[in-house]
């Protein structure tokens, strides 16, 4: 599982609100659900952590798809944004145009990039 996804997963499940849990791989399935995803439940009076049973998930299997769905939706619609900030001149640059150049020939600099990279209708 890459980097990635593995981000997405944790804000997905942040979302449902569980902060502290265990994933082995990406489920598939209900069953894997339960086999990969372990919420915390605490840790036992020797210092193991301990987890939730499957009764007590706090969401299931198609929650969860859901929410990866929807978060992994609105990274990929701020591509632009991610590509438009790479190569956007740094603030002292944008400040230096600003300074000698003036305001036009700043908003020239920077429409090329929004030209470049458009935001999604």
């Amino acid at each position: 599982m890459n980097l990635l996804t593995q981000n997405l997963i944790k804000e997905s499940v942040n979302l449902l609100g569980v902060d502290n849990y265990a994933l082995y791989d990406f489920p598939n399935n209900q069953n894997e659900f339960f086999d990969y995803f372990k919420p915390v439940k605490g840790v036992d009076n020797t210092g193991n952590i301990t987890y939730l049973e499957k009764e007590e998930y706090p969401f299931d299997y198609e929650t969860f798809i859901d929410k990866f769905n929807e978060v992994k939706n609105t990274y990929e619609l701020k591509e632009y944004q991610r590509q438009r900030a790479a190569e956007y001149p740094s603030f002292a640059d944008q400040f230096d145009i600003l300074y000698h150049d003036g305001y036009d020939a700043w908003k020239v600099e920077i429409d090329k990039i929004k030209d470049k990279y458009p935001k999604p209708e």
